[in-house]
């Protein structure tokens, strides 16, 4: 079992990394037009739900006692909240928001963020088959971040090489993560599976009802089109819930 885990981290990991940084690379290679963005990130919202009720909470069910289950998914969710609007500047998905800190503080606001998605992912390799879920609700959320990231940093006007470094850095917080939460699981055991498979639901939950499930309604003329795209993430992860069964 834990040699397959390992594998699975390996190549989770390296294409973590490459995905984050193709992402990236695009506000450094061309404007690219917001709306396009929106409906993107109205996809990643149904991908998130979906992948945390549909996938996650039954895991998560089968292992943890069940008086832990709703109390983990309430302290992630709450850890999150608190995090990201006390704690942390998180700059949202859409790259011109103005209200929103740049540079350093933007950067490790999303690596923390980021870091606990590691840790879900590596959370899930314990599981048979839910690995590629989370894996893909990551990073189908992760490339508009590293989009924003990169947005956000070119605003700033940092140099291009030094933006591609801290891309770089931003996709490795995930196999940090991940490594992190393998480790720790496979000195506790099953039951750890299941409150760490919790902990990733709700912060699943946070993070596809707080910054992304707005964006569905926020542009007036694509309301339609990004409406369309939440429901296919949702779609998505309902047949690959159903061709698990």
């Amino acid at each position: 079992m834990i040699e397959t885990v390992k594998a699975s981290l390996w190549f989770y990991g390296i294409s973590a990394v490459i995905l984050t940084m193709i992402g990236g690379a695009v506000p450094l290679m061309r404007k690219w037009h917001d709306d396009h963005l929106h409906t993107f990130v109205s996809f990643s919202a149904g991908v998130l739900i979906a992948a945390a009720f549909l996938h996650l909470l039954p895991e998560a069910a089968a292992r943890a006692a069940p008086k832990m289950l709703g109390f983990c998914i309430l302290v992630s969710f709450l850890f999150l909240f608190i995090l990201e609007k006390f704690v942390m500047i998180h700059p949202c998905e859409e790259s011109h928001c103005d209200y929103h800190t740049m540079g350093l503080t933007a950067f490790f606001g999303m690596f923390i963020h980021t870091f606990f998605d590691g840790f879900a992912l590596g959370a899930s390799l314990f599981v048979q088959k839910l690995g590629p879920v989370v894996f893909f609700a990551i990073m189908a959320h992760k490339i508009p971040s590293s989009f924003a990231l990169s947005s956000v940093l070119v605003k700033a006007r940092w140099p291009k090489a030094r933006i591609v470094l801290f891309i770089f850095l931003f996709g490795l917080a995930i196999p940090l993560g991940a490594v992190a939460s393998t480790f720790l699981l496979h000195s506790i055991g099953d039951q750890a599976t299941g409150i760490a498979l919790a902990l990733s639901l709700g912060t699943f939950l946070y993070i596809s009802t707080s910054d992304f499930l707005p964006e569905v309604h926020r542009s007036l003329e694509r309301r339609f089109q990004n409406l369309v795209g939440f429901f296919l993430g949702i779609a998505l992860m309902s047949l690959a819930a159903f061709l698990e069964h």
